[in-house]
Formats: C-alpha cells, structure tokens, sequence
C-alpha cells in the first residue's frame, strides 16, 4: 500500500526559528546592571518601610549588605536620569558635613502608598527606549546645596543672640571667648533654624564675635553706667549737703564718691563717667565749669527740683532696659 508522504519545508542554512511573539526584547548590560540595581534600592526600602528618606551613605552600607557592593551616586543619578519619577533627592541640612551624610533619596509614592512596581516598570520601557536609540546615560543633577542662603541666616540669627545680652538676662564670658553651648542651646530652644544648620552657626559665631564684642561691651557698660545715675545722684546731693556747699571742684568730688560706693568693684574711670553722664543729661541740677586755673568745678543749682531730676535719671535707665519694638 502507497502511504502519503508529508513533505516538510526545508529552511535555509542560517536561518533561525521565528522568536515568539511577545518576547520581551533585551538590554544592554549596562542597562540591566542599572535595572537590577534599582530592583534591590527597591528591596532596600521595602523592608524597612517606616524609614522612608535615607541617607546616601545608610543606602550605602545596606545595599553592600545585601550584595557585597556599595551603591555608586552615579548610578542613581542614571537612574533619575532615564526615569526622573524613580527616584528623589533631597537634604537633611548639614552642609557641613560629608555629602554622604546630608544627600538624603527616596522613592516617591502616590497618595501617600509605595508604587515601587509600578516604577520598576515604567523604568525598564525608558531604558528600553534609550537602549533602541543607542548611546549612554548622562547623569542628572543633584539639587542645589542650600549652602550660602544657610549661613546668610546664621549670621542674621547670631547677630540677633549676640545684641539681645544684657547684664540682667544673659551673662557671657570674656571678650574673645567662645561661648557656642550658650548659641546653640538658643537655636535648639526657639526653633529658629534647623538642627542641620547648628554647627555652621558655632563657627559663624566664632569668627562674627570679634566684630561685636567692642560693640556690645561698650553698650553693656553704657547701661551699667546710666543704671547707676539716681543711686550716684543720691550720694552727690548727701556729699553737697554735708559739706554745705553748692560747688566742689571735681578732684575733691571723685575720692569723696569713691570712698561712698556700696560696690566695691566700681573703678573710679567708671565714677568719671558717671559724673559726666549725669552732668549730660541733668544740665538743670549741675554744671561743670572751669575756673582761672583750669580747674574743673562742679556746680550745683538749689533752684532745681531734686525729685524731677532724680525721676528723669530713673526713666532713662528704664528706656535703656525695656526692649526696642
């Protein structure tokens, strides 16, 4: 019996199977590389989802836990480069410090959820699409290191420390001496820059602190001085009116106040200045004229009202104590 021969089309030497429709095409290796990576920074921050902003060095040392490598920078910044959504940078602040330690990534999510598949997928149809039109991946840039606008506002917030001493609220150490902990216990009390921000500050203040310290010195001892006026007003009326006289030359003046001082530590340049200041601001009550041998006298006038100008002297300590609006 005859039997029916089925005849089989013979294929061309070299010609390969048609491949299977739906095949997901290949990609480079350096493409596979970054979406393996980007597979595992996803593995990362999917088993510790309570943590969802890392450093770049936390990243780091996990990724080389988990595969024996560290994560390169210029790998994720490839990666935001061929799908920028993938992933986020951002900072903590120090800029102080290494960029491992304030370059801070995250994966962003939708509506508050983790979409780190749908990422993965929308990933690999742009390197598919980069790999078809050849060439490599440039790296996308970081965000800008809010370093400078930083320190412009450490100064500001020194500046404002520094002048807001005063002899009653805040005592600081000498001229020339550091007193960070005292800065940055305000800062970390009133919230006015970060915590980032804080070592920046300390050494902003060292190196401002000279150009305020003669400033603030002088104002400090200017208010010492005018706080002392009615008390050195007191002592000056006693002194005339026990000497019976209405005029003493200021030689014969300064030793008698010196000797009547309560505070042992006023210096007799600090008395001078008290004097005058008193002779400044009280021109009504006493004088300081000059004689034929260029003696300095101090004069008094009987017809001034001692309750007014003792009250004057006490409003202008007050002015000089209550906070400028």
């Amino acid at each position: 019996p005859s039997s029916t021969t089925v005849k089989r089309p013979r294929e061309e030497v070299g010609q390969s199977p048609d491949p299977v429709q739906g095949s997901t095409p290949a990609l480079p290796k350096s493409f596979r590389v970054l979406e393996e990576t980007y597979e595992k920074v996803c593995f990362i921050f999917g088993i510790h989802s309570n943590n969802d902003r890392r450093t770049l060095r936390d990243l780091q040392e996990a990724f080389h836990q988990l595969c024996g490598r560290k994560v390169r920078l210029d790998e994720l910044r490839q990666l935001r480069s061929a799908y920028p959504g993938c992933l986020a940078f951002g900072y903590r602040g120090l800029s102080s410090k290494p960029l491992s330690l304030d370059l801070t990534v995250q994966i962003p999510k939708e509506g508050g959820r983790p979409c780190s598949e749908k990422h993965k997928r929308v990933l690999r149809k742009r390197l598919l699409r980069l790999a078809q039109r050849g060439g490599g991946l440039p790296l996308s840039d970081l965000p800008e290191r809010p370093s400078n606008r930083s320190l412009e506002e450490s100064e500001k917030y020194v500046k404002k420390v520094i002048q807001s001493y005063s002899p009653k609220r805040n005592r600081v150490g000498a001229p020339g001496q550091p007193s960070s902990s005292t800065i940055k216990s305000f800062f970390q009390t009133n919230k006015l820059v970060s915590s980032g921000a804080l070592d920046m500050v300390e050494r902003t203040h060292n190196k401002m602190r000279k150009l305020f310290d003669e400033s603030e010195l002088e104002e400090r001892r200017r208010r010492r001085n005018v706080a002392q006026l009615p008390a050195l007003f007191d002592r000056l009326r006693g002194l005339f009116r026990s000497h019976n006289r209405r005029a003493m030359p200021l030689k014969d003046v300064l030793p008698h106040l010196m000797s009547m001082r309560r505070d042992k530590s006023i210096q007799l340049a600090e008395i001078e200045e008290q004097l005058k200041l008193i002779v400044d601001e009280a021109p009504e009550w006493c004088t300081v004229q000059t004689d034929t041998r260029n003696n300095k006298i101090l004069s008094t006038n009987l017809n001034a009202n001692p309750n007014v100008v003792r009250r004057k002297l006490s409003l202008l300590s007050q002015d000089l104590e209550s906070p400028k609006p």
